[in-house]
Protein backbone atom coordinates (compact mmCIF):
# COMPACT_ATOMS: atom_id res chain seq x y z
CA UNK A 1 0.00 0.00 0.00
CA UNK A 2 1.24 3.22 -1.50
CA UNK A 3 0.19 5.32 1.94
CA UNK A 4 1.62 3.00 4.31
CA UNK A 5 -1.55 2.19 6.32
CA UNK A 6 -2.61 -1.12 7.79
CA UNK A 7 -6.09 -1.07 5.84
CA UNK A 8 -6.52 -1.98 2.59
CA UNK A 9 -8.37 0.42 0.16
CA UNK A 10 -9.80 -0.14 -3.20
CA UNK A 11 -10.88 2.17 -6.04
CA UNK A 12 -14.32 2.03 -6.32
CA UNK A 13 -16.37 3.74 -9.59
CA UNK A 14 -19.84 3.96 -9.21
CA UNK A 15 -22.72 6.31 -9.87
CA UNK A 16 -24.29 5.92 -6.55
CA UNK A 17 -22.25 5.38 -2.96
CA UNK A 18 -24.16 4.35 0.32
CA UNK A 19 -21.65 4.63 3.12
CA UNK A 20 -23.28 2.78 6.34
CA UNK A 21 -21.84 3.69 9.10
CA UNK A 22 -22.54 5.61 12.40
CA UNK A 23 -19.47 7.74 11.46
CA UNK A 24 -18.46 8.27 7.47
CA UNK A 25 -15.19 7.22 7.55
CA UNK A 26 -12.41 9.19 6.62
CA UNK A 27 -12.05 10.90 3.68
CA UNK A 28 -16.29 10.26 3.13
CA UNK A 29 -17.83 13.79 3.08
CA UNK A 30 -21.71 14.19 2.20
CA UNK A 31 -21.84 15.76 -1.66
CA UNK A 32 -24.35 14.51 -4.94
CA UNK A 33 -24.04 10.69 -4.98
CA UNK A 34 -22.58 10.16 -1.11
CA UNK A 35 -25.23 8.88 0.79
CA UNK A 36 -24.28 8.76 4.31
CA UNK A 37 -26.85 6.08 6.29
CA UNK A 38 -25.61 5.89 10.18
CA UNK A 39 -28.86 4.58 11.20
CA UNK A 40 -29.62 1.00 9.77
CA UNK A 41 -32.94 -0.04 10.28
CA UNK A 42 -34.80 -1.72 7.02
CA UNK A 43 -37.09 1.46 6.94
CA UNK A 44 -34.13 3.96 6.65
CA UNK A 45 -32.72 1.46 4.36
CA UNK A 46 -35.72 1.07 1.85
CA UNK A 47 -36.32 4.82 2.06
CA UNK A 48 -32.50 5.12 0.85
CA UNK A 49 -32.84 2.59 -1.48
CA UNK A 50 -36.15 4.04 -3.28
CA UNK A 51 -34.36 7.67 -3.58
CA UNK A 52 -31.59 6.30 -5.16
CA UNK A 53 -33.48 3.62 -7.76
CA UNK A 54 -35.00 7.23 -8.71
CA UNK A 55 -31.48 8.44 -9.79
CA UNK A 56 -32.05 7.32 -13.19
CA UNK A 57 -31.13 8.94 -16.32
CA UNK A 58 -28.92 12.02 -16.97
CA UNK A 59 -27.88 14.68 -14.55
CA UNK A 60 -26.87 18.09 -15.55
CA UNK A 61 -23.94 19.20 -13.19
CA UNK A 62 -23.11 22.97 -13.48
CA UNK A 63 -19.97 24.41 -13.36
CA UNK A 64 -19.95 26.47 -10.09
CA UNK A 65 -16.40 27.61 -10.17
CA UNK A 66 -14.74 30.12 -12.65
CA UNK A 67 -11.16 30.12 -12.98
CA UNK A 68 -9.69 32.92 -13.81
CA UNK A 69 -5.78 32.24 -14.45
CA UNK A 70 -5.24 36.19 -15.57
CA UNK A 71 -5.94 36.93 -11.96
CA UNK A 72 -4.71 34.19 -9.90
CA UNK A 73 -1.41 34.34 -8.13
CA UNK A 74 0.84 32.42 -10.70
CA UNK A 75 -1.70 31.59 -13.39
CA UNK A 76 0.39 33.15 -16.66
CA UNK A 77 3.12 34.71 -14.38
CA UNK A 78 5.22 31.38 -14.51
CA UNK A 79 5.01 31.08 -10.79
CA UNK A 80 2.98 28.87 -8.50
CA UNK A 81 0.07 29.87 -7.31
CA UNK A 82 -0.59 30.03 -3.40
CA UNK A 83 -2.95 27.13 -3.09
CA UNK A 84 -4.91 28.51 -0.59
CA UNK A 85 -8.24 27.54 -2.58
CA UNK A 86 -6.83 23.92 -2.79
CA UNK A 87 -6.60 24.01 1.18
CA UNK A 88 -9.77 25.87 1.81
CA UNK A 89 -11.78 23.30 -0.39
CA UNK A 90 -13.65 20.83 1.38
CA UNK A 91 -14.66 19.04 -1.33
CA UNK A 92 -11.22 18.31 -2.69
CA UNK A 93 -12.35 18.92 -6.23
CA UNK A 94 -9.18 21.57 -6.59
CA UNK A 95 -5.51 20.53 -7.02
CA UNK A 96 -2.61 21.29 -8.77
CA UNK A 97 -2.28 20.91 -12.78
CA UNK A 98 -0.84 17.19 -13.35
CA UNK A 99 1.24 18.68 -16.11
CA UNK A 100 2.11 21.85 -14.79
CA UNK A 101 2.19 22.00 -11.11
CA UNK A 102 2.27 25.75 -11.22
CA UNK A 103 -1.64 26.16 -12.51
CA UNK A 104 -4.39 24.46 -10.59
CA UNK A 105 -7.16 22.74 -11.89
CA UNK A 106 -11.18 22.68 -11.11
CA UNK A 107 -13.05 19.52 -11.46
CA UNK A 108 -16.13 20.52 -11.45
CA UNK A 109 -17.86 17.23 -11.31
CA UNK A 110 -16.47 16.99 -7.37
CA UNK A 111 -17.00 20.75 -7.19
CA UNK A 112 -20.44 21.44 -4.78
CA UNK A 113 -20.39 25.06 -5.46
CA UNK A 114 -20.29 25.91 -1.09
CA UNK A 115 -17.73 28.82 -1.99
CA UNK A 116 -15.26 27.84 0.49
CA UNK A 117 -12.49 27.98 -2.29
CA UNK A 118 -13.72 32.24 -2.88
CA UNK A 119 -13.74 32.50 0.85
CA UNK A 120 -9.93 32.25 0.77
CA UNK A 121 -9.03 35.50 -0.61
CA UNK A 122 -10.45 38.88 0.16
CA UNK A 123 -10.10 39.88 -3.39
CA UNK A 124 -9.55 38.15 -7.20
CA UNK A 125 -9.83 34.76 -6.51
CA UNK A 126 -12.24 31.88 -7.81
CA UNK A 127 -15.48 33.16 -8.77
CA UNK A 128 -18.27 31.23 -7.77
CA UNK A 129 -21.84 30.95 -9.73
Amino acid sequence: MPDGSSQKRYEIKADQLVVLAKTPPEGIIRRTGVHLVSNVDDEIMEETASQIRDLVGYFHKPEHVIYNKDICAGGDKGIETCGRCITFCPYQAISRQTENSLRIDVDHLTCEGCGACVSAFSHLGPTIY
